[in-house]
């Protein structure tokens, strides 16, 4: 999970916002607008107040190419954007199962599944879903990821 802060850069939780810890390499007393993800989930950009945009590569976030720290619990969702059904593909589930939540941009709760150990899963939300930005939690073992999935109608 990452933030955007006022004056101090970029923060990030590695345990779905207990703990925050700085992620400032040369943005330290900027003033961040926007996050967004690059070509993979590895790699993040941030929008500066005046002072354009800067990358967060994998390696400034300590991660390996393949997306999560070892031993990190991660989630991705394909496609996103969607117009119809998407696929759920998790990685690192110490229990060889999970749980995922799929919460609407008003935070209320609109999809719940339990994946087995194929660690994959489908979601075909129904057309009375609308478009727009939403949460994708996945929880295994104490340990929680998140993404989103852009929902277009």
């Amino acid at each position: 999970m990452f933030a955007g802060t006022n004056t101090t850069g970029v923060k990030w939780s590695p345990d779905g916002g207990d703990t925050w810890q700085m992620l400032n390499d040369g943005i330290e007393t900027r003033c961040v607008w926007d996050i967004a993800y690059g070509s993979s989930d590895t790699q993040l950009f941030a929008g500066l107040r005046g002072f354009g945009v800067k990358e967060l590569s994998s390696a400034q976030l300590g991660l390996p190419g393949d997306g999560a720290p070892d031993g990190a619990l991660s989630i991705r969702v394909f496609p996103s954007p969607a117009s119809g059904a998407v696929a759920f593909s998790i990685d690192g589930a110490p229990e060889g199962s999970a749980r995922v939540y799929v919460f609407d941009p008003s935070g209320r709760l609109v999809h719940e599944s339990v994946v087995e150990d194929g660690l994959q899963a489908c979601w075909a939300p129904s057309r009375e879903i609308p478009s727009g930005v939403y949460l994708v939690i996945v929880r295994s073992a104490g340990l929680s990821s998140g993404t989103r999935l852009v929902l277009i109608r």
